[in-house]
């Protein structure tokens, strides 16, 4: 039904604001720390799982 397909989309759009939430946090707390250099490209792995899973539930 619509109602359903709405709740659907509204429901993906609040998940993916919540990725976006988490990644900017973790960017901000890595940027401050800088201890170590691999933190980016396991923020980048740690995004892409994340879509990927976001996106298999489509």
């Amino acid at each position: 039904t619509g109602a359903g397909l709405l709740s659907a989309t509204v429901m993906l759009l609040v998940k993916w604001g919540m990725v976006a939430t988490v990644m900017a946090v973790i960017d901000t707390v890595q940027s401050r720390l800088r201890f170590y250099r691999y933190q980016e490209p396991l923020a980048l792995s740690f995004l892409l799982a994340i879509l990927a899973v976001v996106a298999h539930q489509i």
